[in-house]
């Protein structure tokens, strides 16, 4: 600024001519900018990893789905189709991010022995059907960014001395994938880590972010989550976790991000549950940052909550995250980007996902949220769970999950339009 008042002040031609060549310059940097854009980004069938200029992002569990659960194998062309309505296609949602879990125990349910990993080759295939589908969209559009997420202990990597305690419901001694693993175990520790490795060279070039669990604060992600009088028990486990599958990671692909976190919005101090909050603490205590490079969390409005609002803070925002008061988290890890790799409002009851509401409400919060989000940099994606509501498994049960944006027919919400909408 000084320099400009100078010359401004002497009228200085040498000022004006440097004023002129700054000004070509710039203007010649844009236009290459511009070229480096549409040759790079926009050319058909060169997408890989995408580009995101924006926060939304939405999961199609149809593109995740469990292999256990004995629905019919992922095809190329029922992928391609799932990915197209996801992707920026005319009349589609536009979305530019989403999450696919890796079921760790479906991948690899026998342990490794003799150099070979035993990786389920039709789950793989599964994998890579998705994975493709999603970042080399065959209408030559931008690809998705895709998060890989592992979950589900395998049972050759779980710790048997857990079972006798089980979780409420549950058989004792029985072998269930969320129990934590045994990571007092070199095989179990070496299989995770080579999970991450595994996982980061196959898919190099179509996938930079890899998450570390799902949801591993509350029992559905590992139980328990305390032992006796050790109430950090999970959070140790955790740590482990992270920082094996970041070495892994780090080795398959140098220049990936590895998410820390994908917790749950609440926890209650218990058996089943640890607050976020007290999670991230742990971490940030036990330096746990350098085993990644950003964190993830599923801010939804728990039942119960007086004010369902995405901008009403929760019953007791000591314990519980939701967007209201998702700053407690990112002060927590003010230099770390955050991807909320959940989020969603249910337009029927459901004792996990959170606060049910009409449909129009969900549009109106849909909207809201993303608002929200859109004024924090420190948050780089929301991914809205799911696109179509999952049905129940049988009828007149709970279990299934009506946050999508259209309902399991296919036929669309108010907040699909809302969705496809946000810029």
């Amino acid at each position: 600024m000084s320099s400009s008042h100078a010359e401004q002040a002497t009228g200085s031609r040498l000022g004006d001519r440097r004023r002129f060549f700054i000004a070509l310059t710039a203007a010649l940097v844009c236009v290459a900018a511009g070229v480096w854009f549409i040759l790079f980004t926009q050319m058909p069938g060169g997408s890989g990893i995408a580009v995101a200029e924006s926060k939304k992002g939405i999961v199609d569990y149809r593109l995740e789905d469990n292999p256990l659960l004995g629905r019919a194998p992922l095809t190329a062309e029922t992928a391609a189709l799932y990915a197209s309505k996801m992707g920026s296609g005319p009349g589609n949602l536009g979305a530019r991010w989403t999450r696919v879990l890796v079921y760790w125990n479906a991948l690899q349910p026998d342990a490794p022995s003799g150099g070979d990993p035993k990786y389920v080759a039709g789950y793989l295939s599964q994998l890579d059907i998705a994975v493709h589908a999603l970042t080399h969209p065959a209408d030559g559009s931008p690809g998705i960014n895709v998060i890989l997420t592992p979950t589900g202990v395998p049972q050759w990597a779980g710790n048997p001395a857990l079972w006798k305690q089980p979780a409420p419901g549950y058989q004792k001694d029985a072998y269930q994938p969320f129990y934590a693993m045994n990571t007092g175990s070199p095989l179990a520790m070496n299989g995770l880590k080579e999970l991450g490795r595994f996982l980061a060279s196959r898919y190099s070039g179509s996938v930079s972010k890899f998450e570390v669990w799902n949801e591993p604060n509350i029992w559905r992600g590992i139980y328990p989550q305390k032992l006796g009088s050790n109430r950090t028990f999970a959070q140790q486990v955790y740590l482990k976790m992270l920082a094996a599958y970041s070495a892994g990671v780090k080795s398959g692909q140098s220049g990936a991000t590895v998410i820390a976190g994908a917790t749950a919005p609440t926890g209650n101090a218990s058996k089943g549950g640890t607050s976020p909050i007290v999670w991230a603490k742990f971490l940030n205590k036990k330096h746990a940052g350098r085993y990644f490079g950003a964190y993830s969390h599923h801010p939804y409005t728990v039942l119960g909550t007086r004010n369902p609002s995405p901008s009403a803070l929760p019953n007791n925002p000591s314990r519980t995250v939701t967007l209201a008061n998702i700053g407690t988290l990112l002060k927590i890890f003010p230099g770390k980007p955050f991807y909320l790799t959940e989020y969603g409002y249910s337009t029927s009851f459901n004792p996990v996902f959170g606060y049910p509401v009409s449909e129009q409400k969900q549009a109106d919060y849909l909207k809201t949220a993303y608002a929200m989000v859109a004024k924090r940099k420190q948050i780089k994606a929301l991914l809205w769970f799911l696109v179509e509501d999952l049905q129940p498994s049988l009828p007149g049960r709970t279990d299934g999950v009506a946050t999508g944006l259209a309902s399991s027919d296919g036929l669309p919400k108010p907040s699909w339009t809302a969705f496809a909408n946000l810029p």
